[in-house]
């Protein structure tokens, strides 16, 4: 956003729509009917169950778990992904590209490319608290406990700030259906600097830094995991093995995906969903009971939270159920 606010001239530059006529760029657009409605409708289900996920996570006894901070705040990121998927629908149904709305879709490209860089460091900080919370060490659980956790979410939250600000815009394009750095992708006949949009090193640093961390956290948990299966509860740690397992994949495969497209696809951002409703019994239950609850029908949430919660240990690292 520097770009837009602080240097209009260079603006002006990069991001020019003199080159044809508002009727010209309109009829360069897609109009994609089907993946509009769809985004829409799957955006429309994310928000619904997505909501109810995190008014459970704030429950005192879930709450006082440091994983479930985190959890929180990824879907506070998640929720501004699902904003934008929202967004991304009603685009594809007009079918638009940049110069179509170039202010509006710039400053939304800015954000956009914002979130999608910081879920890759919460996912980072989660991948760093539960393997810190599986071997249980006091001077290591320490570090996210009580308020030092909100120390913890200071570093997304910060470099939110400096991407939203210090980034290349990715605008909207219906032509491809994804928000592209270069507003003038599949545009023909354009003869104009497109130097900005061919490296960015703030998102690339992003990028290379939460790959390899996430994969050598998500190493370090499974060996972790093999490691206790030797020397402990054989039938406990295999289960949970799966477990962990199964969450390495789907956080490191959903994270590779958007790397790779940056279209924030609703099936992409339901992913966290899909692993609270499937795996956590916890939120799943909570959520089930907030809909009965809304329907009129009387749900014991407390005993919910009471029977998973009150003979379980401290970390949700150690029962990914949870």
């Amino acid at each position: 956003m520097d770009l837009f606010f602080f240097q209009r001239e260079q603006y002006e530059h990069f991001y020019n729509c003199s080159g044809y006529t508002a009727e010209q760029w309109t009829n360069f657009g897609d109009k994609q009917t089907v993946i509009g409605v769809y985004s829409i409708m799957l955006s429309t289900v994310a928000l619904i169950l997505y909501i109810p996920c995190m008014k459970v996570m704030m429950e005192p006894k879930l709450w006082k778990l440091s994983c479930y901070k985190l959890m929180f705040l990824n879907g506070i990121v998640d929720h501004i992904g699902i904003v934008g998927s929202l967004i991304s629908g009603f685009l594809s149904l007009k079918g638009v590209v940049f110069c179509s709305y170039p202010t509006f879709l710039y400053l939304t490209g800015t954000v956009v490319v914002s979130q999608y860089a910081t879920q890759q460091v919460v996912a980072v900080l989660l991948a760093l608290n539960r393997c810190i919370e599986f071997w249980q060490k006091p001077s290591l659980n320490a570090l996210f406990e009580g308020n030092r956790m909100y120390m913890w979410w200071m570093i997304p939250l910060v470099h939110f700030t400096v991407m939203v600000f210090f980034t290349v815009a990715c605008p909207f394009t219906s032509i491809v259906n994804m928000w592209m750095f270069d507003p003038y992708f599949g545009i023909p006949g354009i003869q104009t600097d497109k130097s900005l949009y061919k490296d960015v090193p703030l998102l690339n640093y992003t990028n290379l830094f939460c790959f390899v961390t996430l994969n050598g956290a998500y190493v370090f948990l499974v060996g972790s995991v093999m490691y206790r299966t030797r020397q402990g509860n054989q039938a406990f740690l295999s289960k949970l093995q799966k477990q962990v397992t199964l969450y390495y994949s789907t956080i490191v495969l959903r994270n590779t995906y958007f790397c790779s497209d940056y279209d924030t696809s609703s099936a992409h951002l339901c992913g966290a969903i899909i692993i609270y409703m499937v795996m956590n019994r916890t939120i799943r239950q909570g959520v089930i009971a907030f809909y009965l609850n809304l329907a009129g029908y009387s749900a014991a949430t407390q005993n919910i939270y009471s029977t998973d919660i009150s003979q379980r240990p401290r970390s949700c690292a150690v029962h990914p159920t949870i």
